[in-house]
Parts: structure tokens; C-alpha cells; sequence
């Protein structure tokens, strides 16, 4: 997919990261460095062209934290994304002792195991 450090080309929001953004090479390194670079557009494209919406400006992650909770999105926080990875690596989800881990694959079970303890 044609794209400048992970931001499609064009008048959109729209960000790719790993082989759909560079082709099908690499390892979870270089994911992870594809990743870094398109989070860094994500924020660059929110200072440049998000409006106003009474949050106060912060960069990093609470001033995209900011930016979903006025806009009315529920993301998974860090802290619920290890509930995820916990509920991934339990035992009694793997079928073999040599598994790491059973990933979940429903978003509703995902989102399930990760609000677990927030209720």
C-alpha cells in the first residue's frame, strides 16, 4: 500500500503499519519499529488537523487518550490489553504444553477478558 510513513495518501485518516505497509518481510522487529513510525504520523496528523474539542492539548499518549474520550471512542488501555494477554497465556486455553499462548480472536472476547476488573 502506497503510503508516507504509514499515512495514506489523500485528504483521510486512514495509517497502515507492518506488511501491509511495507510487503510481506521482516520479523516482530520490525513490526514493532513500522508500528513506532506510523504511531508518530498518527500524532503528527492529530496535532496538524484535529479541531479544538475543549481537551486540552497534550502529545504523547494522553493527548491521544484526550482526543478518544472526547470523540466518544472506548480503546483498551495498557492495562487491559495485559488482562488480554494474560487470558491468552492461561493454561486452560492452551492445547499443548509447548502453546505460549491461544490468541482470541473474537473482538467481543477480547474486549470480555480485558474489562474484566473494571466493572
Amino acid at each position: 500500500v502506497v503510503n508516507d510513513h504509514g499515512k495514506l495518501p489523500g485528504v483521510n485518516n486512514l495509517f497502515v503499519t507492518g506488511w501491509i505497509k511495507r510487503g510481506p518481510t521482516g520479523i516482530i522487529g520490525t513490526n514493532i519499529m513500522d508500528a513506532k513510525d506510523t504511531v508518530n504520523s498518527v500524532m503528527k496528523y492529530l496535532e496538524a488537523s484535529v479541531p479544538d474539542l475543549g481537551v486540552e492539548r497534550q502529545g504523547g499518549r494522553d493527548g491521544l487518550n484526550d482526543h478518544l474520550v472526547a470523540s466518544g471512542i472506548n480503546a483498551v488501555d495498557w492495562n487491559q490489553f495485559l488482562r488480554i494477554v494474560s487470558a491468552e497465556i492461561d493454561t486452560t486455553r492452551l492445547r499443548s504444553e509447548s502453546q505460549p499462548r491461544e490468541k482470541i480472536l473474537a473482538v467481543s472476547e477480547m474486549l470480555k477478558a480485558g474489562l474484566q476488573n473494571d466493572r
